[in-house]
């Protein structure tokens, strides 16, 4: 959200100049924080669906009767309320901070700026090149251990068990 409010410094300084107030311009930059994380969250919804059923297929049969759980309204709940908390919260310090200064002057400031072709700080280029790494790297050794787990038993023996369930009135 940073890049990109310091990428449209132009536009918003031209829309500034066109009578544009503060308050419009800090809200259609919430709504497109607001759209992205709302995206972002039915996606994450989706591969949770998704991803549930695809794990249970790789588990022996006996053990995915156990991990059977579905995401159910609550959690969708849950989801859509962080993935708007933190729209608001990566979202609105960018649009004021696009929006505090002078629109002359910024427009000024964004086609020098277009001219160096600055682009993102490095710092957080860097953080989030690091944050990629690690989770590439989570990912392959969850994929590793979910394979590991497949190919070997559970590990005892399972011709003598009892199942049951506990229900509780409440």
């Amino acid at each position: 959200m940073l890049a990109r409010g310091a990428a449209r410094q132009r536009e918003i300084a031209l829309r500034f100049s066109l009578g544009a107030s503060r308050a419009r311009l800090v809200r259609q930059a919430l709504t497109e924080s607001l759209l992205l994380g709302a995206a972002g969250s039915w996606l994450g919804v989706a591969f949770a669906y998704w991803g549930q059923r695809t794990i249970l297929r790789f588990l022996p049969a006996d053990s995915s009767d156990a991990l059977a759980a579905t995401p159910n309204a609550t959690v969708l709940a849950f989801t859509l309320a962080v993935s708007a908390i933190s729209a608001l919260l990566f979202g609105l310090p960018p649009a004021l901070a696009s929006t505090a200064n002078n629109p002359a002057a910024r427009f000024l400031w964004g086609a020098r700026l277009s001219q160096r072709g600055a682009g993102p700080p490095r710092a957080l280029v860097v953080v989030q090149v690091a944050f990629s790494v690690v989770l590439v790297a989570l990912a392959a050794l969850f994929g590793h251990s979910l394979l590991c787990v497949a190919r070997r038993g559970p590990g005892l023996s399972q011709s003598k068990r009892i199942c049951f369930q506990l229900r509780f009135s409440g």
